[in-house]
C-alpha cells in the first residue's frame, strides 16, 4: 500500500491524540490514499424558459418579417428559440433585437438560420451558438424572416402579458406561440 507523507502525518496526529487521552498504545492500520480525482466537469448550466404556448389555429398572420417581444426576467444567455410557424419549403432566419417603443431597433444582436421549414404547421428550434447575454428586466424582440414571407398562428387571448406580436407595428391583441431557452 502506498503511504504518503500526508497519510503518515495524519496517523501520527491520531496516535498522539489517542496516547494523550490515556488510551496507551493503539495499533494503527495503514489506509490507502483515495484515488486521484478525474477531470472536474463544469456543472450543467441552470436553464429557464420564457414561453407562450397558447394558439388559435384559426387565426394567423403572414408577413415578410413577423416577430414577438418578450421580457428577460434575469440576466442570462440566450440559447434557443422555439417558434411555431406555418409554411412549406421556406428558408427562415430568426434575428434578436433590442426594442424601443415596442418595436425592434438597431442591428441584430444575434441571428440563427436559415432553417428550412418542411412541415406545414410545426414548432421549429433556432439555436444561438454565440449565446448572447441578455439583461434581466429588458424587453427584446425576435423577428422571423423569409424571402417569401412567414406565417404563424397566433394566440388571440393575449396570453403572454410581457410582450406582443410585432409586424410593422405592435399588435397587442396577439402573441405568437414561442419558447425562449436561457442559461446562466
Amino acid at each position: 500500500m502506498l503511504v504518503t507523507t500526508r497519510t503518515r502525518l495524519a496517523m501520527a496526529i491520531v496516535a498522539a491524540i489517542l496516547s494523550g487521552c490515556g488510551g496507551g498504545s493503539v495499533p494503527l492500520t495503514k489506509v490507502a490514499d483515495a484515488p486521484a480525482p478525474g477531470p472536474v466537469e463544469a456543472p450543467a448550466p441552470i436553464t429557464y424558459v420564457v414561453e407562450n404556448l397558447g394558439v388559435n389555429p384559426n387565426v394567423g398572420l403572414a408577413a415578410f418579417d413577423l416577430g414577438q417581444t418578450f421580457e428577460v426576467p434575469t440576466t442570462a444567455q440566450l440559447k434557443r428559440l422555439e417558434l411555431h410557424l406555418r409554411g412549406y419549403d421556406l428558408d427562415v432566419t430568426v434575428a434578436l433585437f433590442a426594442t424601443a417603443a415596442g418595436m425592434p431597433t438597431g442591428p441584430a444582436l444575434a441571428t440563427s438560420g436559415p432553417k428550412r421549414l418542411n412541415l406545414m404547421d410545426a414548432d421549429y428550434a433556432f439555436d444561438f451558438p454565440s449565446a448572447p447575454t441578455l439583461t434581466g428586466g429588458t424587453t427584446y424582440a425576435f423577428m422571423a424572416s423569409a424571402p417569401a414571407g412567414v406565417q404563424a398562428p397566433v394566440d388571440t387571448t393575449a396570453g403572454y402579458a410581457k410582450g406582443t406580436v410585432v409586424v410593422t407595428s405592435p399588435l397587442p391583441a396577439y402573441d405568437l406561440r414561442f419558447r425562449v431557452h436561457f442559461s446562466y
